[in-house]
């Protein structure tokens, strides 16, 4: 519309550390992307690296998962390797938050560098968000662009570089955009 693409998408909480979803499968399968991450508030209460990380892979072995949103978040630390490794086996993308280093998530630049150098030495998937809370700062990824050229990745591992990667990105995941 008018030059802006508008996808069906939700940042659906982890649970537990089973990787249950706070939406059904039957809506999740009517999203064109799905969206994943740990979050307060939620009744999930991770309080240990081991837990956050079970929670993870479990959510990223859910068929319908596309990406996890920010990772590399300090309140809810991962085993990074073992998240990024799962990551790329099951051809899924971590997001580079861009909100995470201005206001919600002081402290995570240092996981999000390291996070972005494993993934383009494994060869894995990002997915670049602004997370933006309030409009005025949808599409501000000015801090996010700056870490993915530190970590050097290639613009192919960036899912939504443009509306034609994304395409590729949901034929891979067995989705459809239609781009005509």
């Amino acid at each position: 519309w008018h030059g802006v693409w508008v996808l069906r998408s939700a940042e659906v909480n982890i649970l537990d550390t089973e990787g249950r979803l706070d939406l059904p499968d039957r809506v999740l399968e009517s999203l064109d992307l799905v969206h994943v991450g740990l979050h307060p508030y939620t009744g999930y209460e991770g309080e240990s690296v081991e837990e956050n990380t079970a929670a993870t892979l479990a959510a990223l072995s859910h068929p319908l998962v596309d990406i996890v949103v920010h990772p590399d978040n300090p309140n809810f630390p991962v085993d990074m390797e073992k998240v990024v490794e799962a990551a790329v086996r099951e051809g899924k993308a971590l997001e580079v938050n861009n909100s995470s280093f201005v206001y919600t998530r002081i402290g995570s630049e240092d996981n999000c560098l390291e996070m972005a150098r494993m993934l383009r030495d494994q060869g894995g998937l990002v997915a670049v968000g602004s997370d933006a809370h309030v409009a005025t700062f949808a599409g501000e990824f000015s801090r996010a662009v700056e870490i993915l050229r530190e970590a050097d990745i290639a613009i192919q591992s960036v899912i939504n570089y443009s509306i034609e990667r994304l395409a590729e990105f949901l034929a891979s995941r067995g989705k459809r955009l239609e781009l005509e």
